[in-house]
């Protein structure tokens, strides 16, 4: 399998693999000019999609996961690495607890330790739920949408695509967070976040509102 990325999520997507014993034929890819040949030097790190095509097609295996924070830079990776003929994979911790009825993970999440979601969650494709967020029943999260560290959403909420939940902040019941939506850390969320927003604070306030024209898609 190939990691799209080799910087610091890729590090910590690095221990998931670890947990899961799944370090042979790992490789990573990052086109970005860092001029690096291994991570923590026994990694191969892929510096073109040339290179990515070849390890795709000399093993067979033609999986990639997503090791990147950002959702927007996850969703160009995820295009780039598919022009490769790559398939988006979902990278689940063994340490991290999903309910048995009613979820449905998108593909190329990482789903990383110490996250738990519960029943009746529908999250959509390349998400990234970081170390011990919590995410109740009844949510539905959109495409591409980052959970920092120690996020918590309660029951009944929406997240838009490409939006972001900041370290520690808290989503309270019901709540809708539009699409391109940043909520600062440690944010307590008590209503409803229109797209492109970016809020913080307690109780949580609009402070910068992005243009329709900035987003991706």
């Amino acid at each position: 399998m190939i990691v799209a990325g080799a910087g610091g999520h890729a590090k910590d997507l690095l221990e998931v693999f670890t947990q899961l014993n799944q370090l042979e034929e790992l490789y990573f890819f990052d086109d970005t000019g860092s001029g690096a040949n291994k991570l923590f030097d026994r990694f191969i790190i892929l510096n073109n999609l040339d290179a990515v095509r070849d390890v795709f097609n000399r093993s067979g295996d033609f999986r990639f996961a997503l090791g990147t924070g950002s959702p927007q830079l996850r969703f160009k990776l995820t295009q780039k690495m598919e022009s490769a003929g790559g398939k988006l994979t979902t990278i689940q911790s063994p340490f991290a607890k999903v309910g048995s009825f009613g979820t449905t993970i998108g593909a190329g999440a990482n789903v990383m330790t110490g996250a738990i979601i519960t029943n009746q969650v529908i999250m959509g494709v390349g998400c990234l739920v970081h170390h011990n967020v919590s995410v109740a029943h009844d949510n539905i999260i959109g495409d591409f949408v980052e959970l920092l560290p120690g996020a918590n959403i309660s029951g009944n909420c929406a997240i838009g695509n490409f939006s972001v939940i900041g370290s520690n902040a808290t989503i309270l019941k019901g709540i809708r967070i539009g699409s391109y939506a940043t909520i600062g850390a440690g944010a307590v969320v008590i209503q409803d976040v229109p797209d492109g927003a970016t809020v913080a604070g307690v109780p949580a306030v609009i402070k910068k509102q992005l243009p329709p024209e900035s987003f991706l898609a």
